[in-house]
C-alpha cells in the first residue's frame, strides 16, 4: 500500500500564489487541495510518496512556510484527534 508525507503551506499574499505552489511542484510535492485562510490568503495541503530512504521532513526555505511532517491530512486538516 502506498504511504503518503504530507505537509502544508501557508501563502499570505494570492498574487503569488502560482509561483509558490509551482515551486513545491518542482522539488516533487502534489497539490492536493487549497482552502481560503482569509481574504488576502490561502492554505495550500500537499502530498509526496514516502519513501524508505526519504527525510522526515522538508526544512522550510521562506518565513511563511509551515509544515506538518509525517502527518496524515486527517490530522492536518482537523478530522482526528
Amino acid at each position: 500500500m502506498q504511504k503518503w508525507r504530507y505537509h502544508t503551506l501557508i501563502i499570505r499574499d494570492l498574487s503569488i500564489a502560482e509561483a509558490k505552489l509551482n515551486a513545491e511542484g518542482e522539488k516533487g510535492w502534489e497539490l492536493v487541495s487549497v482552502i481560503p485562510a482569509d481574504v488576502h490568503g490561502a492554505r495550500a495541503f500537499f502530498k509526496m510518496p514516502l519513501e524508505e530512504d526519504a527525510p522526515a521532513m522538508v526544512v522550510p526555505t521562506t518565513h511563511d512556510v509551515a509544515l506538518v511532517p509525517d502527518a496524515s491530512l486527517g490530522d492536518v486538516i482537523g478530522l482526528r484527534g
